[in-house]
């Protein structure tokens, strides 16, 4: 098995994890909506965000990210 399927699986299985804890997730009322610290976008613009306790990464710059992954492992 080569590093970028290792590397593939373990996105999958993160995103996986992501989406269930993201259907268990309260977000906050629209004056405290969170911001993508990548990119800018308000939750109200995108279909997922990973929150951390410091961080918020959009699925847009998530996306981005795997291509650049991509491209490394190319």
């Amino acid at each position: 098995m080569s590093e970028s399927n290792i590397g593939v699986k373990a996105m999958h299985e993160i995103m996986r994890k992501a989406k269930k804890y993201d259907e268990l997730l309260v977000f906050p009322s629209i004056e405290n909506e969170l911001q993508c610290d990548f990119c800018g976008k308000f939750q109200s613009e995108l279909n997922k965000m990973i929150a951390a306790r410091r961080v918020v990464i959009c699925n847009e710059c998530v996306e981005v990210c795997n291509q650049v992954l991509e491209e490394d492992n190319s």
